[in-house]
């Protein structure tokens, strides 16, 4: 619910950060002066409708985010503990534990970033349907068959500079909350 509640303000931040000047302009440029005016022109032009363009890959993008997250966080603590990591450092544990978990989780995040950005940020024609791909799925196949499996990781390390140190705050403080709560429930 919340990947698709959030979908209108990605599309605007997505068409504010492609704007460019003419003179360096590069693909599609919708003429935005700021958010409020892009969330108005964009439901003024295409409709109510048009303010969820690009929700189709946020919503696997919020579950895959979730479960890859969590469940290479729990994997990687569990290996590193078995193997005599940090066993004496609940924190250091959940600290390398969540920092694998920031990369698995922006390796598989990546792939959908991208499809929700070429997405959003399409031309549309005259009946609000994108120029350059029909939905998810032609955008991916397009990009894999044109550009090869490569084009899915395109931004991936500044994408893992952003999610990584979020998922280590998140993750490290969950389990130090969890600590917390066993200590007080004894």
């Amino acid at each position: 619910m919340g990947s698709i509640a959030g979908t209108p303000f990605f599309l605007v931040k997505t068409r504010l950060q492609a704007q460019a000047a003419r003179a360096i302009a590069v693909g599609h440029q919708h003429k935005h002066s700021g958010m409020i005016d892009a969330l108005r022109d964009i439901y003024v032009k295409e409709g109510f409708k048009g303010l969820f363009r690009g929700v189709q890959p946020q919503i696997p993008r919020g579950a895959v985010g979730s479960s890859s997250q969590m469940v290479s966080f729990a994997y990687a603590k569990e290996t590193l503990h078995e193997k005599g990591f940090f066993t004496n450092s609940p924190l250091l544990l959940s600290f390398f534990g969540a920092n694998l978990g920031g990369v698995v989780m922006t390796f598989c995040l990546n792939p959908f970033d991208v499809v929700a950005t070429r997405l959003s940020n399409q031309p549309v024609d005259a009946h609000n349907q994108g120029k350059l791909y029909k939905g998810m799925l032609d955008c991916f196949y397009k990009m894999i068959t044109k550009e090869g499996a490569s084009s899915l990781y395109k931004g991936v390390l500044a994408n893992y500079m952003r999610l990584g140190p979020h998922t280590v705050l998140l993750l490290v403080c969950w389990d130090q909350l969890k600590i917390l709560e066993d200590y007080l429930r004894r």
